[in-house]
């Protein structure tokens, strides 16, 4: 184990040392959400291996907060490699589909929202502490309308309106807005598939644009260091 971390923070030093490098020579085009990232799971992951107390020393154990550290390092280090994967010929429009339609849900985010504050707070005046266990679709019909009447927790306010607003509330979410959701992401997939040949060429392109950045200004301080 302790081969296996020494090595890791070696890595990671040697990832923050080439960060370093393309900040010097990219300057302001280096700032990026992609590259600060991979700086904070680079730091992270040192910070999380590194002994910090005597405790650690002796025993290896963490402190807590390293350990939510290491959580977050860990999940990060997935996003990455799918930001990475993203760039490849093959796999990348599949990530790309992705995004679009996260961006797409982001869009629609606001008006799902609304309706789902508005069903929670009806049903919450009427159907009390059922609401959390109706949102991820257990509705419990039976449950719900013909609970012992006589228990606070299981009784029903309100029958007259309870009954349509559960009826509108099934309509609504999960037949017309988880349709809906689907029909935009399939339209976004079809879109992209359609476009998937020129995004994945405009990718590569970014990345030989990167690294002849990277080798012109290598050369440039080669024939100028080597100049009387």
């Amino acid at each position: 184990l302790a081969t296996c971390r020494l090595i890791v923070i070696s890595l990671a030093i040697a990832q923050l040392f080439k960060e370093l490098f393309q900040l010097i020579t990219r300057r302001y085009r280096y700032i990026s959400f992609e590259n600060a990232l991979e700086c904070f799971i680079y730091s992270s992951a040192i910070i999380s291996l590194r002994d910090l107390s005597p405790c650690s020393e002796t025993t290896g154990i963490r402190m807590n907060w390293q350990w939510l550290l290491a959580a977050a390092c860990a999940f990060s280090s997935w996003m990455n490699l799918l930001l990475l994967i993203r760039k490849l010929p093959r796999f990348g429009i599949y990530v790309v589909m992705f995004f679009d339609v996260l961006r797409t849900f982001s869009r629609f985010f606001i008006v799902f929202a609304l309706f789902v504050i508005a069903f929670s707070i009806a049903f919450f005046v009427i159907m009390q502490n059922r609401t959390t266990v109706m949102m991820i679709g257990e509705f419990e019909f039976t449950a719900i309308f013909h609970g012992d009447a006589d228990v606070h927790p299981e009784r029903l306010f309100g029958h007259a309106i309870a009954y349509p607003l559960f009826l509108f509330f099934c309509v609504i979410m999960t037949i017309l807005l988880m349709n809906l959701l689907v029909g935009l992401a399939v339209d976004d997939i079809k879109s992209v598939l359609e476009e998937a040949k020129l995004k994945r060429l405009s990718m590569q392109v970014r990345i030989l644009q990167l690294y002849r950045g990277m080798l012109t200004i290598l050369s440039q301080r080669g024939a100028w260091n080597s100049s009387p």
